[in-house]
């Protein structure tokens, strides 16, 4: 459920749905408690992962993006017995972010931690 917060082990299936949502909760030092919509989509030879927020992002109290304007794409593909990941991450936002180079590398560093999961997982 969106409204609820309770820690649950990674989903296990024995097929590919066709298409997935999971709601989660993620604390983080650049951009605080927020929830997010994580919406899973498959095709025989390739998945599609989208997450985007589903609550305001708040940076020192001030609301920096609505619902829906945090979005990483996740896109992996089999490839022999190796995997390709490619994501991308974007911010729509009308307020400066700041630090953009921070806010760059936290997008990336997002993106970087979402790879490791999934190689040390298939490891």
């Amino acid at each position: 459920s969106a409204r609820e917060i309770r820690r649950v082990p990674d989903p296990l299936f024995t097929t590919v749905p066709a298409e997935d949502t999971l709601y989660t909760f993620q604390q983080d030092q650049s951009y605080g408690r927020n929830t997010y919509a994580q919406r899973f989509t498959s095709a025989p030879d390739h998945l599609v992962v989208r997450i985007r927020n589903t609550s305001t992002v708040t940076v020192a109290l001030i609301p920096l993006v609505q619902p829906g304007g945090f979005v990483s794409a996740c896109v992996l593909v089999p490839v022999g017995r190796d995997l390709l990941f490619y994501g991308v991450s974007y911010i729509r936002t009308s307020m400066p972010l700041g630090d953009k180079r921070a806010r760059q590398d936290s997008l990336s560093n997002r993106l970087v931690a979402m790879a490791d999961w999934l190689r040390a997982l298939l490891a």
